[in-house]
């Protein structure tokens, strides 16, 4: 089969993992882009993570009609990172040729899975493929980081490569649409169910890109985040108090992430840029402030107290 890209796309065995936590109604419209698209999946593992808004409900009605979804109810709410890892880990013990993972706000386009196929066909070897992700307002969104640092022969980096087959070079992606090569996913381990929200997508992807095979995102292949403010807030401008409570992960996860994967100049950068905002906070006039302060100074202390399960974090490979 040669889809419009010039491409072969051959037949695999492929899964989807989707994450859900309350949100019923975008879920049921992410399931029906991926029940209709024209590259078939052969399973769906939708995990629940502990959800009360009837989503249990909606979704047992809608595994009657489709047997390809297989629903999974967590006991109890184990963030979006828990539940890919727990997803991740169902797949890999079938061993399926390549995972699609997004959340249950993702609505990929028809033809998404086929452009990832196709593209996955262009290259000798890769770890994953993302799809291109769009905002309501059709503005860029959940933005991959491009393969600076990947040098070719020529002593340029090489992440242009691929641009007449709309394909760039990336080294980290978020877990927004982005199909990984079931051997890459078997040989670099799940994803660190304890950051349980944000960061989690970043630390995984450059995971697999630094111990497996190069990734790409690919412009034929597109999905809309119906995400409520699809804007790239900061906490400054954040109204929400969850999200300002998640604030305290992501925190930590990205000094985790950071000094992990980037060196010790650039963790330093990112040490003081976050104590910096610290101090900012501490002077501004911003809405829940103290709420705000009490997060970003938890996610500090948490990563020098290392109140995280450092262990899980080092065997994370195996």
């Amino acid at each position: 089969m040669i889809n419009e890209k010039g491409c072969y796309v051959d037949v695999k065995k492929i899964c989807a993992v989707v994450v859900t936590y309350n949100r019923k109604v975008l879920l049921k419209e992410c399931l029906d882009a991926l029940i209709n698209q024209t590259f078939s999946l052969d399973k769906i593992y939708l995990i629940d993570n502990a959800s009360t808004d009837g989503t249990k409900e909606e979704v047992m009605e809608l595994c009657i009609n489709y047997s390809v979804i297989e629903y999974h109810y967590l006991e109890a709410n184990v963030g979006g990172a828990g539940g890919f890892s727990f997803g991740m880990k169902l797949a890999n013990e079938i061993e399926y040729d390549w995972i699609w993972i997004m959340d249950d706000d993702t609505i990929p386009e028809r033809n998404c899975l086929e452009m990832l196929m196709g593209a996955s066909n262009c290259v000798d070897d890769v770890s994953f493929l993302a799809s291109s992700v769009y905002s309501l307002d059709n503005l860029p969104m959940n933005v991959p980081g491009i393969a600076l640092n990947s040098i070719g022969e020529n002593g340029y980096s090489r992440h242009l490569k691929l641009l007449d087959k709309k394909m760039v070079e990336i080294e980290s992606a978020t877990f927004v649409s982005i199909l990984i090569n079931g051997k890459a996913a078997r040989k670099v381990g799940l994803p660190c169910a304890f950051f349980f929200i944000w960061g989690d997508d970043v630390e995984y992807t450059l995971r697999l890109t630094r111990n497996y095979a190069p990734a790409y995102v690919v412009g034929d292949s597109k999905a809309l985040h119906k995400r409520i403010g699809g804007a790239n807030l900061s906490i400054f401008d954040e109204t929400n108090e969850s999200r300002i409570k998640f604030n305290r992960y992501s925190t930590r996860n990205t000094l985790i992430v950071h000094k992990e994967y980037f060196g010790n100049i650039k963790f330093a950068y990112e040490f003081i840029r976050k104590v910096k905002v610290l101090l900012k906070l501490v002077f501004s006039r911003t809405e829940k402030k103290g709420l705000k302060i009490q997060s970003v100074m938890g996610g500090l202390g948490d990563f020098i107290l290392k109140r995280y399960d450092v262990q899980g974090f080092n065997n994370r490979m195996n």
